[in-house]
């Protein structure tokens, strides 16, 4: 085996015995256990990954005892932080649970206490949660088809709750309980298989319609809820070459050179740090960096109104909704507003309720982060709370075509006088370079 190094082998050297590989046949039916657990996945032979019993006590199978010394191999050599584990419910669940006990023992025992484990787990939230819960992973993503619902708020195709309700697990709770999926959840886009989109797999950027509004796609991700996962190439604004088709080589273009590049290119290199988008996207997670309601706040969908009287949550009318989509990320007495404009192509105004916890008419949100991909108008600079005629308190904004906009108050706590306790942390309002473009 050794002389077909090293396209004609397994390696390592471990693998290279038939024992440790199930040897079922391939996968027909991907929803039907224990098929999808021991059968190949296609080309792919599926390894034994069965625990094996010793009386009372399971015993580690010897491929699994393997897989593990190869990947803490790897995060030893790599100084790697975490593992996303594609198609995690192939693995089934004994075997995935005895691999992350593995791993994780492995990462603390040089050092590394909090080595992130996420797992690949397609279908519904409730056996999603199932499996994390069983496994020991951190998180799972591919659930609930995350990404389209993320696509289609901000493209105006659907109804915003659709995204924001994947945060909060109205099945499993209890009728009066809420849990915060913050850090279990990974949301994202564009990905490399887009099993959801059939024989039409595409990059976000491939559709021209939306173009525009691939700065918003992204800026979702990192102001809502979950752990953020931007797909390499998005940032760049990878298209696809524009040729939605059924295989996910498409979705694969190489970013530093080869047959199939970046935007439809051959043998070049395509990874450009002065890109517009990928400054903004840039400056907006350095953002989030500094600010801790981003990140650790709680979140709630705002209702808009056109008179500031009248206020529903934004749905779609008709085909597409031309809407302002607001929210707020809530920390403590901590309020960050943030708004996108779903209509590529006008500026839309609307009120905005806040959160009526912690403003009072005559608050004032400043601006601190402004995107547009195209020149014109700015967004207002500040935003007033007021009540109109027994509405809700709320503010008017105004944004460019598929504009996006973070505003934010001052904590409420700074209210309480000119003499504010001396642990209280002086405000600050966050500003981006390029807001003011």
């Amino acid at each position: 085996m050794e002389a077909a190094w090293p396209d004609g082998a397994v390696w390592p050297r471990e693998f290279q015995r038939p024992e440790l590989y199930l040897r079922k046949g391939h996968i027909t039916n991907w929803d039907y256990y224990p098929e999808y657990v021991e059968g190949d996945m296609f080309g792919l032979k599926t390894l034994d990954l069965r625990l094996q019993w010793d009386g009372q006590y399971p015993r580690v199978a010897s491929a699994l005892s393997a897989l593990a010394l190869v990947y803490g191999f790897w995060i030893a050599y790599a100084d790697l932080d975490g593992f996303r584990i594609d198609a995690a419910k192939h693995m089934g669940e004994g075997a995935l649970r005895a691999f992350c006990d593995i791993i994780r023992e492995f990462a603390q025992s040089i050092g590394k206490e909090n080595f992130l484990l996420v797992g690949e787990i397609g279908g519904s939230r409730e056996h999603a949660w199932e499996v994390v819960e069983r496994t020991g992973l951190d998180a799972a993503l591919g659930i609930d088809d995350v990404p389209g619902k993320l696509e289609r708020m901000v493209t105006g195709y659907a109804d915003p709750a659709d995204y924001f309700s994947l945060f909060r697990n109205w099945v499993l709770e209890e009728p009066d309980g809420h849990r915060w999926y913050r850090n279990q959840v990974v949301t994202l886009v564009d990905d490399h298989d887009q099993v959801r989109k059939g024989d039409a797999k595409c990059r976000f950027c491939g559709d021209g319609r939306f173009r525009d509004l691939a700065f918003n796609v992204l800026a979702a991700q990192l102001t809502t809820m979950g752990i953020p996962c931007l797909y390499y190439g998005s940032e760049q604004g990878f298209d696809s070459g524009g040729r939605p088709g059924g295989s996910d080589l498409v979705l694969r273009e190489t970013m530093f050179g080869g047959r199939f590049g970046g935007l439809c290119t051959q043998g070049r290199h395509f990874f450009n740090e002065d890109s517009e988008l990928y400054r903004a996207l840039a400056a907006l997670a350095d953002l989030r960096k500094k600010l801790l309601p981003l990140r650790r706040g709680r979140q709630a969908l705002h209702r808009i109104s056109g008179d500031g009287v009248h206020f529903g949550l934004p749905r779609r009318v008709g085909e597409r909704m031309r809407s302002l989509v607001c929210w707020s990320r809530l920390l403590v007495d901590q309020e960050v507003l943030v708004a996108v404009n779903t209509d590529e192509g006008q500026p839309v105004t609307a009120y905005s309720t806040v959160a009526p916890t912690f403003r009072v008419a005559g608050d004032r949100f400043n601006r601190i982060f402004w995107y547009a991909p195209r020149p014109g108008a700015a967004p207002p600079p500040s935003l007033t709370v007021e009540r109109r005629d027994g509405g809700p308190l709320a503010v008017r904004m105004t944004l460019p075509p598929a504009g996006f906009a973070i505003y934010q108050a001052a904590p409420a706590l700074h209210r309480l006088g000119p003499n504010p306790p001396a642990d209280l942390t002086p405000w600050q309002p966050h500003h981006w370079a390029g807001s003011d473009q």
